[in-house]
This record gives C-alpha cells, sequence and structure tokens, in this order.
C-alpha cells in the first residue's frame, strides 16, 4: 500500500527521516542488541547460562560500552531498514512465485476461505435461531435479548468481528492475518463512490491537508514498528536457537522472543485496521479536493461521482486507456475581472 513518505518528505526530510528512523530502528535494534549481549553475558555459547552473570553485566555497562551498544544499534537499525518493505511483504503473504512459497500460500490461503465459510455459517445459524426465539441482534436498544440467548448473541458477534479482519471477496483472501486486514482497506476503501485506493493513493496524498496525511502517516509508522519488532522478536528467537541448543530446556528461553513476536504481530494486525481505517476516512473527506487537482469538477450526485470515476480509474491505472473526461478548470486569477 502507498505509505505516503513523498507528502512528508515535501515538508520538511531532515525532521521526517529523523524521527522516522528514530523510532523505527533504533529502538528495536537496541532491543534486540541488549538481549544477544545478555545471552553472550551468561555463558550460553558455552554451557548452561548464568542469568546472574547476564544481569550483571548490564547492570554495571559503563559510558564506553553504552556509546559501543549505540553504535552497534544504530547500524543494526541500518542495516534493516532498506528491508523494512520486505518485511511488510512477508507479513502480508507475499513469498514468492516458487514452488514451495506457492503451495505454502495455497494452503493457508485455503485455511483462511474455509475459516470464513465457518465463521459465515455460524453466523447464519445463531441468526435463525434468534429469529426462531422472536429476537434480533441488529437492535437490542429496543428489544435486548434474552439472557438465555446470551451465548449465541455473543457468538454471531465474535463472528462478525473476525469476519470484519477478512476481504469481502474470497478472491482477495491472503495467506495471512495482516494481509488479509490491509487487503480488505485495500480493495474496499474507496469503492462505494467508484474510487481504486491503491489508485488514488499517491495523488491524495499531495492534495489532502497535511493534517489529514499526518494522521494516515502515524498509523503507517506504527505498522511499520510493529512488524519491525516482529522480524526483532524471530532475529532473538534464531539466536537464542543457535546459542541453547545443546543446553536441555534451556532451549525453551527461545520462547520469549518468540512469543514477544507473536504479540506483536497480533498488535500489527490491529494497527493495520486502523491505517485503512485511516486510509478510508481520508479518502471519505478529501476525495474532492482530488477532484479539484485532477481538474475533472465535483459531481453532484453519488450516482453521478460512480460512473465518473469509473473512467477516471481507467486513465489512472492503464496509460493506453481512451476513456474521455470533460475537464473543469477553475478561473485563473484576474480571469473573473478581479
Amino acid at each position: 500500500m502507498p505509505d505516503g513518505s513523498l507528502f512528508e518528505a515535501l515538508q520538511g526530510p531532515a525532521e521526517r527521516i529523523g524521527r522516522y528512523f528514530s523510532i523505527l530502528s533504533v529502538v528495536p535494534s537496541a532491543v534486540l542488541v541488549l538481549y544477544v549481549r545478555a545471552l553472550l553475558a551468561s555463558n550460553a555459547w558455552s554451557g548452561p547460562p548464568n542469568w546472574s552473570a547476564a544481569l550483571n553485566d548490564l547492570a554495571n555497562i559503563g559510558l564506553g560500552e553504552s556509546l559501543q551498544l549505540v553504535l552497534l544499534s544504530l547500524m543494526v537499525g541500518l542495516i534493516l531498514q532498506p528491508l523494512q518493505y520486505a518485511f511488510v511483504q512477508i507479513c502480508e503473504g507475499y513469498w514468492g512465485i516458487s514452488r514451495v512459497a506457492q503451495r505454502a500460500m495455497a494452503a493457508r490461503i485455503r485455511f483462511h476461505r474455509s475459516r470464513m465459510c465457518r465463521l459465515d455459517t455460524t453466523q447464519a445459524e445463531d441468526l435463525a435461531a434468534l429469529v426462531r426465539a422472536r429476537e434480533s441482534p441488529h437492535n437490542p436498544q429496543h428489544r435486548p435479548v434474552s439472557d438465555g440467548n446470551v451465548e449465541i448473541l455473543s457468538r454471531y458477534g465474535e463472528a462478525d468481528r473476525v469476519l470484519a479482519n477478512y476481504p469481502n471477496s474470497t478472491n482477495d483472501v491472503r495467506p495471512t492475518r495482516l494481509g488479509n486486514v490491509l487487503r480488505r482497506y485495500e480493495a474496499g476503501a474507496g469503492s462505494q463512490y467508484g474510487l481504486s485506493l491503491v489508485a488514488i493513493a499517491p495523488h491524495l496524498i499531495l492534495s489532502a491537508p497535511r493534517s489529514h496525511i499526518a494522521y494516515v502517516e502515524d498509523q503507517r509508522t506504527q505498522l511499520d514498528l510493529a512488524v519491525r519488532l516482529v522480524v526483532v522478536g524471530l532475529l532473538g528467537a534464531m539466536i537464542s536457537v543457535f546459542l541453547l541448543w545443546r543446553d536441555g530446556l534451556w532451549l525453551l528461553v527461545a520462547l520469549v522472543p518468540y512469543s514477544f513476536a507473536y504479540l506483536s504481530y497480533r498488535g500489527a494486525v490491529i494497527v493495520a485496521a486502523e491505517y485503512g481505517t485511516a486510509l478510508a476516512t481520508v479518502i471519505d473527506l478529501d476525495r474532492f479536493e482530488l477532484y479539484e487537482k485532477l481538474h475533472v469538477g465535483r459531481p453532484t450526485s453519488t450516482g453521478a461521482e460512480r460512473r465518473r470515476n469509473s473512467l477516471l480509474m481507467r486513465l489512472l491505472t492503464d496509460p493506453r486507456s481512451d476513456a474521455e473526461l470533460r475537464y473543469r478548470h477553475p478561473p485563473r486569477t484576474g480571469d473573473d475581472g478581479t
């Protein structure tokens, strides 16, 4: 998905790059560096770890060692930074075209499709049960569901919540939770106006008010940070396995960074929904400014908007399109005699 960083770069590159790098790269990298140092200080590479020695080492870090750790954290952050987009894509479920990758993707897509089907069936059965009881989950403020059917109502609502994290079309289902949430907004945001988010996002970012784009960028930064924490956690888990695989049950220490990665991933899924909502909201509020910038004028009704946008999307997505739109140029200064 477009990240909108070009708009922020035009406003102030030094401030933008500095804030983004410090949050996204240095902090997670520092966590990884400190964790690996603790493992090494515990002598995990030569035998069962001595955690007292590790804690004593961390507690007695001097100024010179602190500077070394800061520089090492910066180096790790600089190494990981160019890979950030690839990390997000991997978490989304874009794993390549090799036979192994495609089989893995297909298996996960089938899993999520089956899950969607089960949830749809559960919802239909629960709704039918409530209808038979002359109750409804949609207007409980007028007639609350009886206590005996609260479990049915709760299950219906939970299925509805989980389904909200999937795309509307089964053809858009991705192999991962994060990919499905992002794909839902990529495919759905703006569709009620005949707009494609992927097609208009770069244009919208340059035409929308800076405060609105700043809100979208904050959500994107949080998403990137959550994904970076996933990567840091998985790296920590792999390093733990490498150092502790001969130490019996101490190998279970690897579950600590792995759990950290898992929780960060679940957090990324939640933030992705907020990011998608932010993009959809910008379309709702600022699409008319986009129309003005493109000199196609403001539509007078939603029907006219959808008809016009079907041509506009063809022009923006297909360089060979012969779609024709009538331009409405705003008057230049002085053209009206003022």
